[in-house]
Formats: structure tokens, C-alpha cells, sequence
């Protein structure tokens, strides 16, 4: 257990994706500073969300050795669900990027073919922009 968390209790946790994911980040880079890099955020965003973590499951995922993160034995079990966890959220990724790379090609597709509407019916002597 964590000094000051003795009335922590892990079983109330709601572990959000956020948390996973700088979790992961951390357990995958071995540091905070690169987990931190890998995430576009700063390092002390990341060291205080994992202290956070820690303090919330009152018990300590990392071991600071020789400057080293070394992850415990607690961390690589709840490394082992996150990954599954991350892992099967891929598949939904898949139709997310489909359906943004859509919009952008009909936005794309909009602005050309309103550009063009607009020179052509300008040359036929209409005023102003087609709605």
C-alpha cells in the first residue's frame, strides 16, 4: 500500500481509457519522458497521472531503481489486460479512419465542385456564388 492511502480502495477504480493509454505508453517506452513524448503531453502530466493510478489502486505499478522505471509484478498483470483491452478497441479504429478520410474527400470534392460551378456560372453572366 501506498503512505496516505490506507483507505484507498482498488475495486472502486473506474480505469479510464486515459488512464490505459498513459499506462501503456509507460509499460511499452520503460520511461516517463518518452511515454510523454509518444503521447504529445508533458512529463509531469504523465508522472502525475501514474502516481495518481498508483494511489487509486494503492499499490505502486513502477519502481524507480538506479534512474531505471522497472515495472512491478502488479504492473505487467494489469499490462497483460490493458494490452487486451487496447488490442480489441483496434477493430473500431478501422471504420473511425474510414469515416474521417470520408468527410475529408466529400469536403474536398465540395470546395472543388463549387469552384468550378462558380467559374462556370460566372462565364455564363449569373452573379455572385451558386448556393
Amino acid at each position: 500500500m501506498l503512505p496516505g492511502q490506507a483507505g484507498a480502495d482498488a475495486s472502486n477504480m473506474v480505469f479510464k481509457l486515459r488512464h490505459m493509454e498513459v499506462f501503456r505508453a509507460v509499460m511499452l517506452t520503460g520511461s516517463i519522458s518518452a511515454a510523454a513524448k509518444m503521447l504529445y503531453v508533458s512529463q509531469p502530466a504523465v508522472s502525475k497521472l501514474i502516481g495518481y493510478i498508483e494511489g487509486r489502486l494503492a499499490y505502486r505499478l513502477f519502481e524507480r531503481i538506479n534512474n531505471r522505471l522497472v515495472p512491478t509484478a502488479e504492473a505487467q498483470i494489469l499490462f497483460r489486460e490493458v494490452e487486451r483491452v487496447y488490442q480489441a478497441s483496434q477493430p473500431a479504429a478501422l471504420p473511425a479512419r474510414r469515416i474521417r478520410l470520408t468527410v475529408r474527400v466529400m469536403f474536398h470534392l465540395y470546395q472543388d465542385m463549387a469552384g468550378w460551378c462558380n467559374g462556370f456560372c460566372a462565364g455564363a453572366g449569373a452573379s455572385g456564388p451558386v448556393p
